[in-house]
């Protein structure tokens, strides 16, 4: 109330038979923590005017066994990436002998248990493909 002599009640008043003069104050927003929704979206809310505001989520790298994590409220969302293998393991050649079996290189996912001619896990294989017994390869079966 800047003038007026008048009592507001919330964001009312009674007009009295005299000027009264009163002046708008806003408040930017004070938003409250991000909610994930249920379709790769987050949302808050204005504690003050109760306005909300909705976000897709962002940021985060999709796995083979896991979901992207969004950098803005902290939870998994999206879908797996069957292509992005981040603990690949290479397991070197070993000749075969008599006694023992071999095997070629190849490489080896931690996360998934899934085995790979190469490093970029281009070329998904099965066990046996690799599998060397008394100094021959042995073709998969």
């Amino acid at each position: 109330v800047v003038s007026g002599n008048i009592v507001l009640n919330g964001n009312t008043f009674t007009m009295p038979a005299r000027d009264v003069t009163v002046k708008a104050v806003f408040a930017e927003h004070t938003y409250s923590g991000w909610t994930q929704n249920d379709n790769d979206t987050h949302t808050r809310a204005c504690t003050v005017c109760g306005a909300e505001q909705t976000e897709a989520c962002i940021g985060g790298e999709a796995t083979c066994t896991k979901e992207a994590v969004c950098q803005v409220c902290g939870q998994p969302y999206g879908d797996l990436d069957p292509d992005n293998h981040i603990n690949l393991t290479e397991v070197e050649a070993v000749a075969a002998t008599q006694q023992a079996e071999g095997n070629t290189a190849y490489w080896y996912c931690e996360d998934c248990g899934r085995y790979f001619a190469d490093a970029d896990a281009s070329e998904e294989i099965s066990q046996d493909f690799f599998s060397v017994r008394s100094g021959c390869w042995q073709p998969p079966r």
